[in-house]
């Protein structure tokens, strides 16, 4: 390594380590207070249960990999069970994306100013996200790894270290997402082979080079993935596996969660429901920019900077593409995270070059650059706003007792991390306030319990929250609610033998969402009231907090 060159390693370290800091800070002032009940309770009830010994997919149903239970789980033996744990481990993963999207842009264009200025945005959208613990964040960190990793393979040289890192990092995204796993493997195994196929060589090595990249690639990518496969089939759990990963999805995810792209209508009226369009608009131009300027790059040299460059914006294309693709069912600004963050990772790198374009590709570039700026601008001024709300209200309530509760327990708190207070420094409505309350005074910790719907004939989401922050245990494998699952007759009979087994002494029933309805098949009855049956014939109301009913079972001769 030449002098210079170890100087601007030396500086992109720090820059990079600088990102981080700087996105970590951001993301825990920005942050909501609130906590999710139904998402992010699934990730911290999901993480309890491994602590407790259960086993993903063979133990309880998710439609997740373990990687983001198990890094909980794991962190929260080392500290405390926790929402603000969990919080910090989601601000980690999201900074370490910024990051990293520091490298992949300032190393791609030689340009320190677009890798910062391309972090800086990521920064603010990864903030506008919310939706804390979501797993597919970690698995975008690990994407983007793997990315870093290719950029000497798109250089046009194939150090055997790049492409087995490459791989591994995907492997490891496979972990918190089997789906963004498997795609992105398979695209990125594509594109090496491409690669290596157009570098001149003989036939011969041709084929030696194409073998050697996506082997490689391939061998990283299933160094992480086989043991964990491996791991399920000698625990017994490939089956429910199946049922979670692939049959379900494949039978009613479509027809229940899908949800239609924003209309002109609906974009008029929140214009923020239009970004869903933008990963689409920028993978365009970037596209239109590759195909239609090959004239200016005739005299290109493959072995530069700029190579590397082109690589990662076909690369970047392809992702962008492929993460747009998998949030088509279900249109959303989280749905579409991974395309909107690659999305602008390739307008970081393509922006570079802007300089070189001509005419409407030019004009058509730097439109879609402005129009980036400006929602991120947009953006930005919110967050600002609404970080400013709550530290006031912070500043306000801070020595304030939580109203309707004992005046010696239960302040706003991040040092009270036990108990029903494991929600400390963030904060849930009143009426799950009370029920905790009351959860904590008649119950002891680890006790069995049991959550659900007013109604089990009709599903769209249900409180998974409650059970971790009363620290009591699912008196069900099925803490999780999706469906077309716990409104059929098969599972609602287990359910039911569960509950028999199980034996849990109080009943919660929350009615919010009994009344919402989605336009797709959820909005429909199943007409199975088995669960409903049960529950009422064997339980009795004892408390009512709002929309929460706390039941109690019968005790019969």
């Amino acid at each position: 390594m030449t002098k210079s060159a170890g100087q601007r390693l030396c500086v992109q370290i720090i820059l990079f380590s600088g990102c981080f800091l700087a996105s970590l800070t951001y993301q825990e002032i920005s942050m909501s207070a609130a906590i999710g009940l139904y998402d992010e309770g699934n990730i911290l009830f999901g993480a309890r249960r491994v602590m407790d010994g259960d086993l993903i997919h063979r133990d309880f149903y998710s439609n997740y990999g373990p990687g983001q239970f198990y890094t909980l789980a794991a962190l929260f033996k080392l500290f405390s069970p926790s929402v603000l744990v969990e919080r910090l481990w989601d601000g980690f993963t999201r900074s370490l994306s910024v990051a990293i999207i520091f490298l992949i842009v300032a190393r791609s264009t030689r340009s320190i100013r677009s890798g910062l200025w391309t972090a800086a945005a990521c920064m603010v959208w990864f903030e506008f996200f919310g939706f804390y613990g979501y797993p597919v964040f970690p698995a975008l960190a690990a994407v983007l790894t793997g990315l870093l990793c290719l950029l000497p393979v798109l250089n046009a040289r194939r150090p055997v270290w790049s492409l087995l890192a490459a791989g591994a990092c995907i492997g490891v995204g496979f972990l918190f997402r089997y789906d963004i796993g498997i795609f992105t493997a398979a695209v990125m195994a594509a594109l090496l082979g491409l690669h290596a196929a157009i570098q001149p060589a003989s036939a011969r090595q041709r084929v030696r080079n194409i073998v050697r990249c996506v082997g490689l690639f391939s061998a990283g990518f299933a160094s992480v993935a086989v043991p964990l496969i491996v791991a399920f089939i000698l625990h017994g759990a490939m089956g429910d596996l199946v049922l979670d990963i692939v049959t379900y999805p494949s039978k009613y995810y479509y027809t229940t969660r899908s949800l239609p792209f924003p209309g002109l209508r609906q974009v008029a009226h929140d214009p923020f429901a239009g970004v869903v369009y933008l990963p689409l608009l920028l993978a365009t131009t970037a596209s239109a920019t590759l195909a239609f300027g090959h004239r200016n790059r005739q005299n290109h040299d493959e072995g530069s900077a700029a190579g590397a460059g082109l690589g990662v914006q076909i690369v970047l294309i392809a992702l962008t593409l492929l993460y747009f693709a998998k949030g088509f069912v279900r249109v959303g600004a989280i749905q579409m995270s991974m395309a909107i963050i690659t999305a602008l990772v390739l307008t970081g790198v393509a922006s570079a070059r802007l300089e070189a374009q001509r005419g409407i590709l030019r004009a058509g570039s730097l439109a879609a650059l402005v129009l980036t700026i400006c929602i991120t601008l947009s953006l930005f001024a919110s967050n600002v706003v609404e970080a400013s709300h709550r530290f006031r209200t912070i500043v306000v309530d801070a020595a304030r007792s939580i109203p309707g509760l004992p005046s010696q327990s239960l302040r706003i708190s991040c040092s009270s991390l036990t108990g029903v207070q494991r929600f400390g420094c963030f904060s849930i409505d009143q009426d799950h306030l009370r029920t905790l309350e009351f959860l904590q005074a008649h119950t002891v910790p680890g006790e069995y319990l049991y959550v659900g719907l007013g109604r089990h004939d009709k599903i769209l989401i249900n409180d998974i929250a409650l059970y971790f922050l009363a620290d009591l245990r699912s008196a069900t494998k099925w803490h999780q609610f999706d469906p077309g699952l716990q409104n059929s007759v098969e599972i609602q009979r287990e359910m039911i033998d569960e509950l028999k087994r199980n034996h849990p002494n109080y009943v919660v029933l929350e009615s919010q969402w009994d009344n919402i309805s989605e336009p797709n098949a959820s909005a429909q009855s199943s007409g199975v009231v088995l669960l409903d049956d049960y529950i009422r014939h064997n339980f009795h109301l004892l408390a009512t907090f709002g929309a929460i009913s706390v039941l109690y079972r019968d005790r019969r001769p």
